[in-house]
């Protein structure tokens, strides 16, 4: 039996994002860690940028991106109508995963395939990769499924990362944004 895979339409080129909590993004990417290769799952806020939720894991199932997804709901509580934005990657337009955001009230959006598919969520990638992760191997028994102690990765990519941004649409510090 195939597989089927929902096709949104991409919410994101016909919409003004002009505030927090309209448009999130998210995407997965791989880091390698000292004991093998992991799998960042990030949801960021469109406007602002920070990341509001993320998790780290063994696999790329949208068991982890609901998670991450889940997480960043519970923190914001956005209104409704939030679209939520990511690529046409399995674990984001697999049935579970589309199931999901339609429970949650969600507008469900994807890039079309090519080389900006989610620019916004790639470009934080990017700048984590550059100014933190190339050629580091992290150590030690910290990891990102522990809220406490934060991993390394991603207490640079939730500090240091949003407010030298180039390019961001906020001036201001993201985290000085009132919700």
């Amino acid at each position: 039996m195939r597989a089927r895979f929902a096709r949104h339409p991409n919410r994101v080129w016909e919409t003004h994002v002009d505030r927090v909590n309209h448009v999130w993004v998210g995407d997965i990417t791989y880091l390698r860690l000292a004991d093998g290769w992991r799998y960042l799952a990030v949801v960021l806020d469109h406007h602002s940028r920070p990341v509001l939720a993320w998790t780290l894991s063994r696999r790329r199932t949208a068991r982890e991106t609901s998670a991450v997804l889940a997480r960043a709901l519970e923190r914001r509580q956005p209104p409704p109508g939030l679209i939520f934005h990511s690529d046409h990657g399995t674990e984001y337009m697999g049935a579970a995963f589309c199931r999901f955001v339609a429970r949650r009230g969600l507008q469900q959006s994807a890039s079309e395939r090519g080389p900006s598919d989610n620019a916004r969520a790639e470009s934080f990638f990017h700048s984590l990769k550059a100014e933190l992760t190339r050629g580091v191997i992290f150590h030690g028994d910290r990891t990102a499924t522990r809220p406490d102690p934060v991993h390394p990765v991603l207490q640079h990519a939730t500090t240091a990362l949003r407010p030298r941004r180039p390019g961001a649409h906020c001036v201001r510090d993201p985290g000085s944004i009132k919700l």
